[in-house]
């Protein structure tokens, strides 16, 4: 296959964090819906003003300042398509797999405002796991390395900024969670 002439691939660095859980797996995941609570989605897209825009966010009544877009089970659909070469040893112990996506407008406005592609990375995603013993693991693709990690936006030391303190607020959410 071959490319555009106008296009161009880069490679960039992007931090892949893993926690190791030993809460079980169900329990993290509701730990985790319990701190990232869903958001009215089409109120959000029905807001006009960044004030309407805050009492959609606000209305979650969320703790963490994280809200959540989307959830996809995984888990649900993957046990029809055996055999896995990662197959639990554990009887009762399935293939749990859960991907969210969660963020706040109000902090994606952030680094949007630095750089409009920022807007392709926002919100976050991360996925639990369940391992073979039944706890979890959490996967999150930091956001500094996906937002300004090309070279357009390299030396955007303000979208940096931005990205490093959303990535504060998730070690904190991280920490919320580990910690119950």
């Amino acid at each position: 296959m071959s490319l555009p002439p106008n296009a161009t691939v880069e490679t960039i660095s992007v931090r892949r964090l893993a926690i190791d859980i030993v809460t079980p797996y169900a329990q993290a995941v509701e730990r985790f819906r319990s701190l990232v609570p869903p958001i009215k989605l089409g109120d959000l897209r029905n807001a006009t003003s960044p004030d309407q825009i805050e009492a959609v966010v606000r209305d979650t009544a969320t703790t963490t300042g994280f809200v959540l877009f989307n959830e996809f089970n995984h888990g649900h659909w993957i046990s029809h398509f055996p055999p896995f070469t990662t197959a639990p040893e554990a009887a009762g112990v399935g293939h749990g797999a859960h991907r969210f996506i969660f963020g706040n407008p109000l902090f994606a406005i952030t680094m949007i405002r630095e750089s409009i592609e920022a807007a392709m990375h926002v919100p976050l995603d991360c996925g639990f796991f369940e391992q073979n013993d039944g706890s979890a693991k959490m996967v999150i693709l930091l956001p500094d390395g996906l937002v300004a990690g090309h070279a357009g936006a390299a030396e955007n030391e303000a979208l940096h900024v931005a990205a490093r303190a959303l990535e504060a607020k998730v070690f904190k959410l991280i920490e919320a969670i580990t910690n119950s």
